[in-house]
């Protein structure tokens, strides 16, 4: 297969090389993509974690700021793991004081992650190397005492990239600990093709697990009281309807559902009882994403081919309309409810892409300098 690659790659390009006007359309084109990207910014603790791109790296570098006005800080380089550049940065998750940096790395393109785990004080690399990740979150605890992941059984020697996805199973590691010696948290042989999803709430009260099989967005709900240390247990069973876990407020877990809402909508759900009360009804317009931040719900909706943002309280009142620059796509939202701004990507056919900053208290966005990544709007 290689030798019949590397002839038709050879092929290729005695043809394309020897067209004149070749090196015209590259220049241009490496003009047109060569220009800063920044990543929406990622708040943990005083700290902010985002991706950066000069306009022609291979991949994105992982940069770090103390305050949103402080001297930007370059801790992962993709570009400088390997020669070719396929050892690629997967993901990253900081932990909630932003003292250490957890991230995945996919080799040769493979759905395998391996997980490391970095210093940001000192910018090392700590010993912790988690191997056989795959289709999984990182999570950690509030103490800094480890993080949740999901992982398959290590496969047979040499069948790394022909064993079956079964057997998916939610670990917990704790820092400075060897893989061998994390403790299983959620496993179920009787159904293989499960998989697992892990969050930890802000407060650290639940660890709120999506199981979700194939790639139907259906999934069932586990719980989990880390202040009783109890085992987890199911609250919802049954893959019938999506719950997007949002986050814990007044002693009640929210979601982002499609039960009785196709166009999808907010509820409460009382993790004790089960019992399930609305909080954002159903719009006319499909509700893309929910994040809590301060004391709000900030919620991005389609609305005629365009996002439109609106902000409402925890008990889905209040309502407020929040301005864009122009009309045009939201591409994520970032926030929590530990902290009063929220962060967006912002682009349309008209403005370049823009990561911006929501004052919660004035609802207003506040364009932010590419090169800042983020600004105090007030």
């Amino acid at each position: 297969v290689r030798a019949w690659a590397d002839a038709q790659q050879a092929l290729t390009r005695k043809y394309l090389d020897t067209l004149p006007d070749r090196e015209q359309f590259s220049q241009s084109l490496r003009s047109l993509w060569n220009y800063e990207r920044v990543g929406v910014p990622q708040q943990a603790g005083e700290r902010f974690f985002y991706r950066y791109n000069d306009g022609l790296m291979n991949q994105d570098q992982i940069w770090v700021r103390e305050g949103e006005q402080g001297a930007p800080r370059l801790l992962l380089d993709p570009n400088t793991w390997d020669q070719d550049g396929t050892t690629a940065l997967a993901s990253y998750a900081p932990s909630a004081d932003g003292r250490y940096l957890a991230y995945l790395i996919q080799e040769d393109g493979s759905d395998w992650r391996r997980a490391r785990v970095l210093d940001v004080d000192s910018g090392g690399v700590l010993a912790d190397d988690l191997r056989w990740l795959k289709f999984t979150t990182l999570s950690w605890r509030k103490d800094n005492s480890g993080f949740y992941y999901s992982r398959y059984p290590a496969p047979e020697e040499g069948a790394a990239f022909q064993s079956l996805n079964e057997q998916h199973a939610q670990y917990f590691h704790r820092l400075g600990s060897l893989q061998q010696d994390d403790q299983r948290v959620i496993d179920d042989p009787e159904n293989p093709q499960w998989n697992y999803h892990t969050i930890v709430s802000h407060d650290e009260a639940w660890v709120v697990t999506r199981v979700w099989l194939g790639s139907d967005d259906r999934n069932q709900v586990l719980v989990q009281n880390l202040r009783d240390g109890s085992a987890p247990r199911y609250l919802i069973e049954g893959f019938a309807k999506e719950f997007g876990f949002i986050a814990h407020i007044n002693g009640e877990l929210l979601f982002k559902t499609d039960l009785d809402a196709p166009l999808k909508r907010v509820v409460a759900i009382d993790p004790d009882s089960g019992s399930i009360r609305e909080i954002v009804a159903q719009q006319r317009e499909a509700l893309l994403a929910v994040v809590a931040v301060g004391d709000r719900l900030l919620m991005s909706y389609l609305k005629d081919a365009r996002t439109a943002l609106r902000l409402v309280d925890y008990s889905g009142n209040n309502a407020v309309e929040v301005e864009l620059p122009a009309l045009g796509s939201v591409s994520s939202l970032s926030g929590q409810p530990s902290y009063q701004t929220a962060y967006l990507g912002f682009s349309s056919f008209a403005h370049p892409p823009q990561v911006l900053a929501l004052n919660l208290a004035a609802a207003t966005t506040v364009t932010v300098n590419q090169a800042e990544v983020a600004i105090d709007p007030a």
